[in-house]
């Protein structure tokens, strides 16, 4: 495989130019990119949705979005169901296009999965690239006291869901389903008897323990899910210490410091494709205009290899 880095200090590209086919591609020299860089970048390949499929097919099984973050539409609804568009669209004339703080998907639920796929089927025509941010160095460069703090107290992420919310979320119409899907995904569940909506918490540390290595690496929602209460003043999506107290300001502007410090663009080019390490990067998303811009996803509950 020709390889070049992505940046000095975080990712990897391997440049299809001269040896279009992806499926070709040695799958075995692939994982071990994925383990050193936890960002592989594929560019220069002749792709489109059903290769993007029959690739990623080779590194495990997919997860539908039921419990996820938002609603996205489903790719391919003729195979299983997995491939989700990225672009907001749900209850709007045309998809949204603000920009979107560091997270890592389904870092709220005991589901998140380790593998995630990125498919660029058409980049925005000025910024829109998804960015993403090593949280080795992140933690890396937290000072000692805010390494102190997350160390000794975990982080909860407090969800409510009305009636008509939960059942997009949980995709089903019973809530019978949904106790069984917060007791999978250790997360405690209070129902409202009165308006049956639904209040959810799951609590974790912000610090996780990479796959490969071993190394603490900041990675989590905490920053999204700030944007979420404080720009759009959402109070149906938060996040607290375990204790219930807010996360102290100064240590939010740090993290927030650190995140335009030490964040990249994924530089899409037309059916590029990237693979993520979801326990060891954040990724978040460029603020952009163009209506057009399409990004698929495809995540990984589990890696055996």
């Amino acid at each position: 495989m020709k390889t070049r880095p992505l940046y000095k200090d975080m990712g990897v590209v391997v440049d299809g130019s001269d040896h279009p086919d992806m499926m070709a591609l040695d799958t075995e020299g692939v994982k071990d990119l994925f383990r050193t860089y936890g960002l592989v970048l594929f560019d220069g390949f002749q792709t489109d949705t059903k290769v993007f499929q029959r690739f990623t097919d080779q590194f495990g099984q997919y997860m539908s979005n039921k419990g996820g973050g938002s609603v996205r539409d489903i790719i391919n609804k003729d195979g299983d169901g997995t491939i989700l568009s990225v672009s907001y669209n749900y209850n709007v004339p045309k998809q949204r296009t603000f920009g979107l703080p560091l997270h890592s998907d389904r870092s709220y639920v005991r589901s998140c999965p380790p593998l995630m796929w990125f498919y660029c089927v058409i980049p925005a025509a000025g910024d829109g690239h998804t960015t993403a941010c090593d949280g080795v160095r992140f933690y890396e460069h937290l000072s000692p006291s805010t390494k102190t703090l997350f160390q000794q107290n975990r982080i909860k992420y407090i969800r409510h869901y009305s009636d008509n919310e939960w059942k997009l979320w949980c995709q089903t119409d019973n809530l019978g389903d949904v106790q069984a899907y917060c007791r999978d995904n250790g997360l405690s569940l209070t129902i409202d008897p009165d308006d049956q909506s639904v209040t959810t918490e799951y609590a974790t540390s912000a610090i996780m323990k990479t796959r490969w290595g071993g190394k603490d690496a900041f990675v989590n929602s905490i920053l999204i899910v700030l944007w979420q209460e404080d720009d759009l003043k959402r109070t149906s999506s938060l996040v607290r210490l375990e204790n219930g107290s807010k996360i102290p300001p100064d240590v939010v502007a740090e993290l927030k410091e650190l995140a335009t410090k030490l964040t990249e663009p994924i530089p899409w080019t037309p059916h590029s494709l990237a693979m993520l390490d979801n326990n060891r990067m954040m990724h978040g998303r460029q603020p952009f205009d163009d209506h057009n811009r399409e990004i698929y996803v495809r995540m990984c509950p589990k890696i055996d290899w």
